[in-house]
């Protein structure tokens, strides 16, 4: 798909439904074709390329970490992105325009089940181990 159409269809999208901003549709449909990647799905076989709610928002969230690092939450935040539904929002918005594609099985729901956003961006920069300072006598 060219960018140029890709961009349109987007504005259009914003345009009717304005609760995110167009940047979350670019990083959402990077973050699709990163996923894919990572789960080798191919190309060709559209049937071996879906991608379940669940490795999508997995995918999404490493993919906005490696782009944003610890601000990546915020980022999202700013674009109205502040949860696995609005997430969920966006891949329909692009589903019902033809940018994305769908199983029948798939549905908005799914995404009401998916990990928290202090799961998906806050988590991994949180420390492993507890932290004990240390003990200075006076």
């Amino acid at each position: 798909m060219n960018y140029a159409y890709f961009k349109t269809t987007v504005d259009k999208i914003v345009t009717k439904d304005g609760r995110y901003d167009a940047m979350a549709y670019e990083l959402i449909g990077d973050a699709v074709n990163y996923t894919a990647k990572r789960l080798k799905k191919d190309k060709a076989d559209i049937k071996s390329r879906h991608i379940s709610c669940q490795d999508l928002l997995k995918g999404i969230g490493e993919y906005a970490i490696q782009q944003y690092g610890p601000m990546a939450g915020d980022i999202f935040a700013s674009w109205g992105l502040n949860s696995s539904m609005a997430i969920g929002n966006v891949v329909f918005n692009m589903i019902d325009k033809e940018l994305l594609r769908a199983s029948e099985k798939d549905s908005l729901e799914q995404f009401s089940y998916g990990p928290t956003f202090h799961e998906i961006f806050r988590k991994p920069f949180l420390p492993t181990k507890k932290i004990v300072p240390p003990v200075i006598d006076l």
